[in-house]
C-alpha cells in the first residue's frame, strides 16, 4: 500500500488546477483492507493494491488513480444501509426500484461481477482441494451448499473492506490534519522499532480516537427486547420492541468525551470509566464484530507502517472535514478522502 501511495504522488492524481498532487486514501485504504480479509480468511488475496493506477495521459495530464474495482460492489452493499429500518416488505420493494433506477447499474454490475468471479474461482477451488484450513472449506465441509457459501463470502468480503477501509482512511486523513499528532506519533513508532503497537500508549490513543471518531458504524444497532420485558430505570419495555443505541450518540457526549469533535488521543492517557464504557466502535454483546481483533491489528499494523514509511509527510487535507451519510454503514459524501501533496514535496 506504501509503495503505491508513493507512486500515485509522483506521477499521478494531479489536481489539474495548479495546487498540487492528490491521493485518495479512501480507496488505498479499501484496496488494502480487502486484501488483508480476504488474504486471511481465503488465503488468497483479491489483489486491490495491486490493479495500480491507469495507464497514459490525456491531454497533458496526468494519469488517474484507478478505483478498487470492487468499490461498487462495496457501495452498493453500503446503500442498502439506506432502507435497514424499514419492515422487510417495504425494504424489499424498495430497494429493487433503487436498484432499477441507478444511474451506475453498469459500474455496479461489472464491479459484483468481478467479485463474484473471484469468490466462485475460491470456492470451485475448495470444493475440488478440500482446503478446509479457509474460511470457505470449512462452510462446505459443514453442509453449506456452494451459493450459500460465495454469499456468505461476498459478505465478509463488504464488511472487512468498508468498516477498516473507512477507519484507515480516518486515521491518514487525521494525522495529516493535525502535524503535531503526527511528529509524537512518529517518534514514539521509531523509537519502539520492535514493540508490539498495541502496547505503546500514544499510538494506542490514536487509535481509540480513530475508531471513536470515524463511526464506520454510526446508527444505532438494533436488538430485540426478549420475551420477560425490559425495566429501564422508571420505564417498562413489552416484548420484542426493537430498542437500539447509536455509537454516534455515546462517541460524541460532551459530558464523556469533551470537545468530542476534536480529534484529541492524548484524552486516553487517563481515560474515564465512562469513556470505556460509551467506546463502542465495534458494537457490545454476542452480536458485537465478529472480526474487532482482526480489524484492530490490521488498523495498528497498517499505521505503522505508513508513520514509519513518511509517506504522510507534507500532506494535506482536501476537504474540510470528513463529511458522511449516517446509513447503516457510513456512507462518504463524495466517496473520497483526498490528501494533497505540493508538486515541489513530491
Amino acid at each position: 500500500m506504501c509503495r503505491r501511495w508513493e507512486e500515485e504522488k509522483r506521477d499521478g492524481g494531479c489536481s489539474g488546477d495548479g495546487r498540487g498532487r492528490r491521493v485518495d486514501v479512501l480507496n488505498l485504504a479499501r484496496s488494502l483492507a480487502l486484501d488483508a480479509v480476504s488474504g486471511y480468511l481465503f488465503r488468497r488475496s483479491y489483489g486491490g493494491v495491486e490493479e495500480g493506477k491507469q495507464g497514459g495521459r490525456k491531454g497533458g495530464e496526468a494519469p488517474q488513480q484507478q478505483q478498487l474495482s470492487a468499490s461498487q460492489f462495496v457501495n452498493t452493499f453500503v446503500a442498502v444501509g439506506r432502507f435497514f429500518y424499514l419492515p422487510n416488505w417495504v425494504f424489499v420493494a424498495v430497494e429493487a426500484l433503487a436498484m432499477r433506477f441507478n444511474v451506475e447499474k453498469h459500474e455496479v454490475e461489472s464491479s459484483m461481477g468481478t467479485v463474484a468471479a473471484f469468490v466462485k474461482d475460491i470456492v470451485e477451488e475448495a470444493e475440488k482441494n478440500g482446503l478446509e484450513e479457509t474460511y470457505h472449506g470449512r462452510l462446505l465441509k459443514a453442509g453449506f451448499t456452494k451459493d450459500e457459501t460465495m454469499a456468505q463470502c461476498m459478505d465478509l468480503m463488504f464488511a472487512g473492506t468498508d468498516s477498516t477501509g473507512m477507519n484507515l482512511a480516518t486515521a491518514c486523513w487525521w494525522l495529516a490534519k493535525k502535524p503535531e499528532v503526527y511528529d509524537r506519533l512518529r517518534k514514539e513508532v521509531l523509537a519502539n522499532p520492535d514493540a508490539d503497537p498495541q502496547t505503546l500508549p500514544y499510538f494506542s490513543g490514536v487509535i481509540k480516537e480513530t475508531l471513536r471518531i470515524s463511526m464506520a458504524n454510526p446508527t444505532r444497532l438494533p436488538r430485540v427486547v426478549p420475551p420477560e420485558g425490559w425495566n429501564f430505570e422508571s420505564t417498562f419495555i413489552p416484548p420484542d420492541t426493537v430498542v437500539g443505541l447509536s455509537p454516534y450518540t455515546l462517541h460524541f457526549n460532551p459530558q464523556v468525551f469533551p470537545r468530542p469533535h476534536e480529534f484529541l488521543p492524548e484524552r486516553w492517557e487517563n481515560p474515564t470509566p465512562d469513556m470505556l464504557r460509551d467506546h463502542i466502535p465495534f458494537g457490545l454483546g454476542s452480536r458485537a464484530c465478529i472480526a474487532r481483533n482482526l480489524a484492530t491489528v490490521e488498523l495498528y499494523l497498517a499505521v505503522r507502517e505508513i508513520v514509519r514509511r513518511g509517506v504522510l509527510e507534507g500532506a494535506k487535507c482536501v476537504q474540510d472535514k470528513i463529511e458522511i451519510l449516517d446509513w447503516f454503514n457510513s456512507k462518504v459524501i463524495g466517496e473520497k478522502i483526498e490528501l494533497e501533496w505540493d508538486d515541489e514535496e513530491v
